[in-house]
C-alpha cells in the first residue's frame, strides 16, 4: 500500500465519519424528533378536552340532569330487608342501564356525554348510603365494579372520540397550530440545517471518490480494519435512509435537498460494494 492510498483513505474516513455523524443526528431529529412533536401536540389535545370537561361538567343543564335522575331515582327504603335488598339490587340494574342511556343520546355532544357519565359516579355514592353497610346485598361489591368498569370503558371511549373532533376541527387545529409554530420552527430550522451540512459533506465524499477511486480502493482493502469500519457505518446509513425517505417530514419539507444527498448516497454505495468485495465481505 503506497503511502498516498494510506493518506487519502484514512482522511476519505475522517469525512465519512462526519457523514455518519450527520446523518445519525439527521435521523434522529426527523423519525425520532416527528414523534416529539407529535407527543406535544397529543398532550395539547388531552390538556385542552381535560379543561373543556371541567366547564361542561360545570354547566348547569349538566349538574341539573345529575340532580334529577338520583331525586327520580331513588328513594328512601321504607320494607323489609328482603324488600329492601330487592330495591337496591334495582337500583344497580338502573344504574348499570344508565350507561348506555347517556351514550345513546343523539341530542348530547359527545363532551355533554361524557361530563353526564358523572351521573353514574354520584347515584352509586347515592345508593352507598342507602345501604349504609346494614343491608347485605348479594355480589354487591362484584356488580359494582362491573359497572365502574363499563363506566371507565365508556368515558374512554367519549373522550377518544371529543379528541378525533378537535383533531378536524378547522377553529381548534388552527389555535393548537399556533401554541405548536415555535416548536415546530425550532426543530424543523434544526433538521435544516443539519441537512445542508450532510449534503456538503456528502458533495466532498463524492468528489473524492470521483478523483481518488483507486487510491481510495486500494487503502482500505489494504486496512482491512479501516474497511471494515467503512462498510459497517455505511450499513447503518443505509437503514437510516430507509426509515427516512417516506417520513412526511421528508417529503413536507425537504424533499429536493434529501434527493441530492439520497443521490451521493447511491454514488458512495459504489465504493463501499469495492472494498467488499476486495475484502471478501459477503
Amino acid at each position: 500500500m503506497t503511502d498516498s492510498s494510506l493518506r487519502d483513505a484514512t482522511s476519505f474516513k475522517v469525512d465519512f465519519d462526519s457523514f455518519f455523524s450527520l446523518y445519525k443526528k439527521f435521523y434522529i431529529k426527523v423519525v425520532k424528533g416527528t414523534q416529539v412533536l407529535d407527543d406535544a401536540i397529543e398532550t395539547e389535545l388531552e390538556a385542552k378536552f381535560e379543561a373543556d370537561a371541567a366547564d361542561k361538567k360545570a354547566e348547569q343543564n349538566v349538574k341539573t340532569a345529575i340532580t334529577n335522575f338520583i331525586s327520580d331515582s331513588f328513594k328512601p327504603l321504607i320494607g323489609t330487608i328482603g324488600e329492601n335488598i330487592t330495591t337496591i339490587s334495582n337500583y344497580l340494574d338502573k344504574i348499570d342501564k344508565k350507561i348506555k342511556k347517556i351514550s345513546d343520546l343523539k341530542s348530547d355532544s359527545n363532551l355533554t356525554k361524557y361530563a353526564k357519565f358523572d351521573i353514574i359516579d354520584e347515584s352509586l355514592e347515592f345508593v352507598e348510603t342507602l345501604v349504609d353497610g346494614q343491608i347485605i346485598i348479594p355480589n354487591y361489591d362484584i356488580r359494582k365494579n362491573k359497572i365502574l368498569d363499563k363506566l371507565a370503558e365508556a368515558r374512554e371511549t367519549r373522550k377518544a372520540l371529543v379528541i378525533n373532533e378537535y383533531k378536524h376541527n378547522t377553529d381548534t387545529r388552527n389555535k393548537l397550530d399556533n401554541n405548536m409554530t415555535l416548536r415546530l420552527a425550532t426543530y424543523e430550522g434544526t433538521a435544516s440545517n443539519v441537512l445542508r451540512d450532510l449534503l456538503t459533506v456528502s458533495n466532498n465524499l463524492v468528489g473524492d471518490i470521483n478523483t481518488k477511486r483507486l487510491n481510495l480502493q486500494n487503502g482500505f482493502i489494504n486496512d482491512e480494519s479501516l474497511g471494515k469500519s467503512v462498510v459497517k457505518d455505511f450499513d447503518k446509513i443505509g437503514d437510516y435512509h430507509t426509515e427516512l425517505v417516506d417520513t412526511s417530514e421528508i417529503k413536507k419539507n425537504c424533499r429536493e435537498t434529501y434527493r441530492k444527498v439520497a443521490q451521493n448516497l447511491v454514488k458512495i454505495e459504489v465504493l463501499v460494494g469495492e472494498i467488499k468485495s476486495g475484502l471478501g465481505i459477503e
